[in-house]
């Protein structure tokens, strides 16, 4: 047997009530039971809407809580994407560095001579700042 969504026993308490004690708004018990039931379909009506209005707002808090962790997951890669080129970077300068320094020893004269040498090559001067 299906579940009723009223409570039929409430409706009746509620319909005597109203034809007991207001007889000069509800002058026959039938006038009285309309209003009850009227009453009990308004407030399962509120009820119904109450309850989606709260599984809308779980859904939206739901959605926003997604968002938060997409957006910080999201900011842990960018931040390791950052670390992975600095990284790299340096090792492209150590990389560069070494190169530098073999070629140096190739040429027998120290990194020092050999850096200054290439700069002043490249029209860079020697590299050594005297001031204004």
């Amino acid at each position: 047997m299906k579940a009723s969504k009223y409570n039929k026993s409430r409706i009746m308490s509620m319909a005597h009530k109203f034809y007991k004690n207001c007889r000069d708004k509800y002058s026959t018990f039938s006038d009285a039971l309309k209003r009850a039931w009227e009453m009990a379909k308004w407030e399962v009506k509120k009820d119904e809407q109450l309850a989606s209005m709260r599984a809308k707002e779980n859904e939206i808090a739901e959605r926003s809580q997604k968002h938060a962790e997409q957006a910080a997951i999201d900011s842990i890669l960018f931040k390791a994407r950052q670390e992975s080129k600095r990284i790299m970077a340096e090792a492209n300068a150590k990389v560069e560095r070494m190169r530098l320094e073999t070629e140096a020893r190739n040429a027998m004269v120290s990194y020092e001579v050999y850096v200054s040498r290439i700069a002043s090559a490249m029209g860079y001067g020697s590299g050594k700042y005297i001031g204004d």
